[in-house]
């Protein structure tokens, strides 16, 4: 956490490009993925250059400049011609918040920058070894055909900056001993239990060493456990341990996030730890769906949740409540719960019955366990202003998705002068069955031609509803209304007894037709209209509405 390191590996190089090509500056070793200043870089610079190795750190002071006097910081002395001679060379920067970044060359110090003290640098990733990596680019390579030219092994990176003793253990590929607790459980996880028992593997010194104890900082902040010395931070929980693990003497607070740090302390040295951390169960539910603010969800949509815990026990019950009016739902209970709908549930989700079209909805669920009940935060949801009964969105130009494949017309039909979809599109033309360029909303609209001047006189195309996707039910979602948005042709023609209509039909096969009722020359228009019809007129006419089965679209004298 205080952003030293170490960066260590053995390379082996023949030979350095001649000429400022892209791969004049062959890299080593690349970390960080924003161009030039941000990241640690290793690389060998061309011929035509300095002939040297260049090292490449982050500057502190503008970590995100690019160019200029805010740049990075180089520690630049490492000879190419003594480098990239065939032969196996060890390469190791260490960064230190006391020395700054020393660069040593098998083993020994050749030089040192003591301006750069080091970083919050996360090394576990976006690392690119042989080449740079910049932005997901792969360049900067050796490009030799020799496979034994520009070799790269036993890459090792340390979380603290080695001392000049411990580089000449590496070099000798003996394990460096590791003085720091290590191997914390828990660390990073969530939804841990309230009695959890922290533990840790112990570091050693040389010479298999173990620490004679360890020092445990605990607390709900990160800075405060960070800097905590002793138990001099009243925020902070001090432990001196002998033993690798602890069980806490107090419950944990349910949904809260911990830190905790574990310093090794030897009979000479103390060695400060890595800060770790976990987020305990939270005992009220969480994560719902849909999540708090959602707006356009389905009217017959399923609310799910994370159940709590408390005491590493789940709850009995979740107890459900949704409404209409923010303070009934906030104040309900399970034995008063007026204008709200209450559900005691045994599974984490519910689907509401009846939610209107268009409305603002407010839920809660209440965890009931054995000794105790956990009242859940207040969400909300907003309903679809409308059901769509076909978009024609979801059509192609192959069977079974063309639009006349679902809305079935009077092809080859008589009596039927309706046709949907154009015949007969040039598809290398970027034409479609579809109407692609004049749309109201969306990207795409239905064709629909008629022709009553032969044997038709009435042109109609109809679609089940089980092929658009739509509930048969149209009672339980509050709509008031069937809307139709049309565009008109000036070479409609129309006759005086002519009339455009739209149909429900129910599954007992009771059919009302509701006339337009605006006028026809509307049709003859190049422009769009709104067409609303009150679906109180279908159920007027005798069509059950908790059933309708097929919708269809007429143009023309219905009494032939």
């Amino acid at each position: 956490d205080d952003g030293e390191f170490t960066l260590t590996f053995w390379f082996k190089v023949k030979t350095i490009p001649d000429t400022a090509t892209n791969q004049s500056f062959p890299y080593l070793f690349n970390h960080g993925m924003t161009n030039r200043s941000n990241n640690i870089s290793v690389y060998f610079r061309a011929k035509e250059f300095d002939q040297r190795t260049h090292t490449r750190l982050m500057n502190l002071a503008n970590p995100e400049d690019v160019r200029g006097s805010g740049g990075p910081v180089w520690i630049t002395d490492l000879p190419a011609a003594e480098m990239a001679n065939g032969q196996w060379h060890m390469y190791t920067i260490t960064s230190s918040a006391v020395d700054g970044g020393t660069l040593y060359s098998d083993g020994k110090v050749l030089n040192s920058n003591p301006s750069y003290k080091g970083d919050m640098v996360n090394l576990r990733d976006k690392i690119n070894l042989g080449r740079r990596g910049f932005e997901g680019e792969a360049s900067r390579y050796f490009g030799s055909s020799d496979p034994e030219d520009g070799l790269i092994d036993d890459v090792r990176i340390y979380a603290r900056a080695l001392t000049a003793e411990e580089v000449g253990i590496v070099m000798t590929g003996a394990r460096l001993a590791f003085p720091r607790a290590w191997n914390p459980s828990p660390n990073g996880k969530e939804f841990v239990s309230e009695d959890v028992v922290l533990s840790w593997s112990p570091g050693e010194e040389n010479s298999n060493v173990k620490p004679v104890s360890h020092d445990v900082y605990f607390g709900t902040g990160f800075e405060e456990v960070r800097t905590a010395t002793g138990g001099d931070d009243p925020d902070v929980r001090y432990f001196p341990m002998s033993a690798n693990s602890i069980d806490l003497p107090d419950p944990l607070v349910p949904g809260t996030t911990y830190y905790w740090r574990v310093d090794a302390i030897y009979d000479v040295n103390t060695y400060k730890g890595d800060i770790w951390t976990f987020t305990v169960h939270p005992s009220a539910v969480f994560d719902p769906s849909p999540s708090d603010g959602t707006t356009d969800v389905p009217v017959d949509v399923t609310l799910s949740w994370a159940a709590g815990q408390l005491q590493a026990a789940p709850p009995v019950q979740h107890e459900l409540y949704i409404g209409t009016l923010f303070n009934e739902v906030d104040q309900a209970s399970s034995d008063s719960h007026p204008g709200v709908e209450f559900k005691s549930l045994d599974v984490g989700q519910f689907q509401p019955s009846n939610l209107g079209l268009g409305t603002t909805y407010f839920w809660r669920v209440d965890e009931r366990y054995a000794g105790a009940t956990v009242k859940g935060d207040m969400w909300a949801f907003t309903t679809i202003p409308f059901v769509v009964v076909d978009g024609f969105e979801d059509y192609n130009d192959y069977p079974p998705h063309r639009v006349f494949d679902t809305w079935i017309d009077g092809w080859e039909i008589a009596d039927n002068g309706a046709t949907v979809g154009y015949p007969d599109p040039d598809f290398e033309r970027d034409e479609h069955f579809v109407e692609v360029k004049v749309i109201h909303g969306g990207k795409q609209a239905m064709p629909l031609a008629y022709d009553n001047s032969d044997t038709a006189r009435y042109s109609k195309a109809s679609a089940d509803l089980s092929a658009l996707g739509v509930t048969s039910d149209w009672t339980k979602t509050s709509a008031k209304a069937l809307v139709l948005y049309f565009y008109g042709d000036a070479d409609n023609q129309i006759r005086v007894t002519e009339r455009m209509e739209i149909s429900l039909e129910d599954t007992a096969g009771h059919v009302a037709a509701i006339p337009y009722d605006g006028s026809m020359s509307d049709i003859q228009q190049a422009a769009w209209h709104e067409w609303n019809i009150e679906l109180q007129k279908f159920s007027d006419a005798g069509v059950n509405l908790s059933s309708v089965a097929k919708i269809t679209i007429g143009i023309g004298d219905p009494k032939g």
